[in-house]
């Protein structure tokens, strides 16, 4: 926010709209507590044509492929073979991650 006094008082101008050359500026400077936002979902790995994938950890705005904190199993669309560890995954369940949308639609398809 700019202190609108500083300009008026400091200005030459009749308006005190814009402010001078030379003129201070003061901004207040508010500090934004960052959570992270974990989600679990599939990372695309083997060759052409023989897709398979990983099931990773990873803050919402990364790249799934490069920007993942842990591999927690792997799953392979040609045979339906989905190989999670359950209890990582339910502690961090539990503590707030989400599944991505295919994930999800995944595993209630498993169970």
């Amino acid at each position: 926010m700019v202190d609108t006094e500083d300009l008026k008082s400091s200005s030459s101008r009749s308006t005190g709209s814009s402010p001078v050359l030379g003129t201070t500026i003061t901004f207040k400077i508010y500090t934004l507590k960052y959570t992270l936002m974990l989600k679990i979902r599939l990372s695309r790995v083997g060759r052409k044509h023989v897709a398979k994938y990983r099931v990773v950890l990873t803050e919402h705005r990364q790249a799934a492929k490069h920007g993942f904190i842990k591999i927690l199993g792997s799953y392979d669309p040609h045979t339906k073979n989905l190989d999670l560890n359950m209890d990582e995954v339910a502690g961090y369940i539990k503590n707030g991650a989400q599944y991505s949308d295919t994930l999800a639609r995944i595993i209630a398809n498993k169970k």
